[in-house]
């Protein structure tokens, strides 16, 4: 058992699709390196049960590594937040300057003026 998670693992295990999934994949492989004791390789759980468990371990697996990625996204942003720290960039809410110490009202009296309105 051990040598067909070290084939999978390293990306040389062979998946065949023929084989239901990849409790099958790994049985027959089981079976064509051992023999006959391959075939007694069960878990006490149906095949509904491990295929559910291998969603859920997948998904979770998946959940970690969009976090991972979440996170370094995040340094990545706060880096740029230290490395331009002196840079003013005005702020906008529903498409309204929200700039701190800026009167709105008269940013939006020189809009006016230079639209013509």
């Amino acid at each position: 058992m051990a040598q067909v998670e070290a084939e999978i693992e390293a990306g040389t295990f062979e998946w065949r699709s023929d084989r239901e999934d990849v409790h099958m994949n790994v049985e027959s492989a089981l079976i064509d390196k051992i023999g006959e004791p391959g075939k007694k390789l069960h878990t006490a759980r149906s095949r509904n049960d491990q295929v559910i468990t291998d969603v859920r371990l997948w998904t979770r697996d998946a959940i970690d590594e969009v976090g991972f990625w979440l996170k370094e996204a995040q340094r990545a942003l706060h880096a740029l937040a230290e490395a331009n720290i002196d840079v003013v960039v005005p702020g906008y809410a529903c498409r309204r300057l929200t700039i701190h110490g800026i009167k709105p009202t008269a940013i939006h009296k020189e809009e006016r003026r230079g639209a013509g309105i």
